[in-house]
């Protein structure tokens, strides 16, 4: 998989399933921010590599965000209305988007807007989540992810 910033707006994300060096393989996603000009990212996956699951963007003083799902997903067609969901045991809230094109045009990856609350919201209970798109699901930790979540909160909000 293959992390990239691309699309017209600069930032969107992408997946790629390619070879990945074996040191790579080995470690584990966690999450971490990648900030630009006016954009904040929080990112689940592993940091200096290819590899990410999700990502969360905002513009910079904006409470909208754009939560990306980056594990593919089966029967949908790129511009096809899709949603991205984030559920576990006491909360589940969906964010309705579109299907997109990862780099290598091997799936179509989903992304769906929302507001910066509902994804707290999620995070906040304190539960492992799972992320759930058509034909796809994965199961995200939220161990480590206080202090890149207040960044990203931090820059989405202009505090």
């Amino acid at each position: 998989m293959r992390l990239s910033l691309l699309r017209g707006y600069g930032l969107a994300l992408a997946i790629v399933f390619v070879a990945v060096p074996a040191a790579a393989q080995t470690q584990r996603p966690v999450w971490f921010t990648m900030p630009s000009d006016n954009r904040m990212q929080l990112i689940f996956g592993v940091p200096e590599s290819d590899i990410a699951i999700m990502a969360v963007i905002c513009t910079k003083g904006s409470d909208a965000i754009e939560v990306h799902s980056l594990i593919g997903s089966r029967g949908l067609k790129v511009g096809d209305a899709a949603t991205v969901t984030l559920s576990n045991s006491k909360i589940r809230k969906t964010f309705s988007g579109k299907a997109y094109k990862d780099d290598e045009g091997t799936t179509a990856n989903v992304e769906g807007s929302g507001k910066l609350a509902d994804f707290e919201e999620v995070i906040n209970v304190g539960r492992p989540f799972v992320i759930l798109v058509k034909g796809a699901r994965y199961g995200l930790s939220t161990n480590g992810v206080q202090k890149p979540l207040a960044r990203l909160v931090a820059a989405c909000r202009g505090r």
